[in-house]
């Protein structure tokens, strides 16, 4: 028995059904893989760069408001008091500049001569999309003299990523 429809009529072309289809397949595999990153860049993913930022803030704190109070700390004192002036200046720092921008803190780690090595920690807040925040460091070295000047070090290995708060000034 033969069937008077053909063959095309009841399944299709062969081609124009599996192009079909292997469009929509590829057009929702791409709508996957498009959910999947969001979702990886919203969620987790998105820390990488949070953490970055938290850094960047610390170091922007270390190289200047940090700085600046501890220039002004030396000038304000006569020569051979400056050194004294920048430790005590790190170790009873005005409110106003540990809180600045949301909180900036540091860890005298060592002193050497005119040089005291620091940890800065910087709590950084994203007030955007993803509402994140987190603890960025940066060690520094400054060095007393007729100025303070800063130079970025490498923190040592020993120095944690984020503060332990009993070792924070003022908290």
């Amino acid at each position: 028995m033969t069937s008077t429809f053909p063959r095309q009529a009841l399944f299709g072309s062969p081609t124009t059904s599996r192009s079909k289809a292997a469009g929509h397949r590829g057009i929702g595999v791409i709508g996957v893989v498009w959910c999947v990153t969001g979702a990886l860049v919203v969620s987790g993913c998105a820390d990488l760069g949070v953490q970055s930022h938290a850094h960047e803030a610390a170091a922007s704190f270390a190289d200047t408001s940090l700085l600046q109070a501890l220039q002004e700390a030396a000038q304000a004192a006569d020569p051979d008091g400056r050194l004294v002036a920048v430790a005590e200046q790190l170790d009873e720092p005005d409110d106003e500049l540990r809180f600045l921008d949301g909180g900036g803190n540091w860890v005298v780690e060592s002193a050497e001569g005119a040089s005291i090595t620091v940890s800065v920690y910087y709590y950084w807040e994203d007030k955007s999309f993803s509402a994140s925040q987190a603890w960025g460091l940066a060690c520094r070295e400054y060095t007393v003299a007729e100025t303070v000047t800063v130079t970025s070090v490498e923190c040592a290995s020993d120095v944690p990523s984020t503060p332990l708060l009993s070792e924070l000034v003022g908290w």
